[in-house]
């Protein structure tokens, strides 16, 4: 099972959530409040912290290279896109924090 932490609907937001709640697994849109995310994404990766980047681009994040090595899920998704990204990297050993 999981269960929802936080959720943000600003970049500031997100990174103090982050700081605050130290989830095992993120779920990062790409725009939030009509800023990139790039910012969030550098914190998860400097902390190891698994996401899934969820955009409406058709380009997903090939042009952002600190979410180069995330999985995509592109809108409008479907859930069980969305939930078989979440299973693989709920997998994946995840470095001490």
């Amino acid at each position: 099972g999981c269960e929802v932490l936080a959720s943000a609907s600003t970049v500031e937001e997100a990174l103090l959530r982050i700081s605050q709640e130290s989830p095992d697994l993120v779920i990062l849109d790409r725009n939030l409040d009509g800023h990139r995310t790039t910012a969030v994404a550098q914190t998860l990766n400097e902390k190891s912290i698994p996401y899934v980047v969820m955009t409406g681009y058709t380009q997903g994040t090939a042009d952002e290279p600190a979410m180069a090595a995330a999985p995509c899920v592109l809108k409008p998704w479907k859930s069980y896109e969305l939930l078989d990204e979440l299973t693989l990297l709920a997998r994946l050993p995840h470095t001490s924090r």
